[in-house]
């Protein structure tokens, strides 16, 4: 399932960016070159964030022309609750492990830095 990726995507960048914080909600904006159920991404993110700080959260997806996928906003918790926003922090899917090798160091997903 292709959202399932995605949401493993968006998990890794949303607890990045949180830090230590636990994450409330997370908005994303999906190009609609994605081809993606913006329910079936809610979904397969509640199960993948299931566990982590971001347990319990909601993931709020925005369809958008083109094919990027990019995290708009976080919402953490704690003690000073906030929106945290950062422009352009794009998703990078989760390569899939084939059969035929090992794979090369390169292969691995490249999740981009907060800056």
């Amino acid at each position: 399932m292709h959202e399932m990726g995605l949401a493993q995507a968006i998990l890794d960048t949303a607890l990045q960016i949180a830090g230590d914080r636990p994450v409330r909600r997370v908005a994303v904006s999906a190009g609609e070159q994605q081809a993606v159920s913006p329910d079936s991404l809610s979904f397969s993110f509640e199960l993948v964030a299931d566990g982590t700080g971001a347990s319990g959260a909601t993931l709020q997806v925005r369809t958008v022309p083109g094919a990027r996928l990019l995290v708009d906003e976080v919402e953490v918790a704690g003690e000073h609750p906030e929106v945290l926003r950062r422009s352009h922090v794009e998703v990078v899917e989760a390569a899939h492990q084939h059969s035929h090798g090992a794979g090369h160091p390169g292969d691995q997903p490249v999740h981009p830095a907060w800056l």
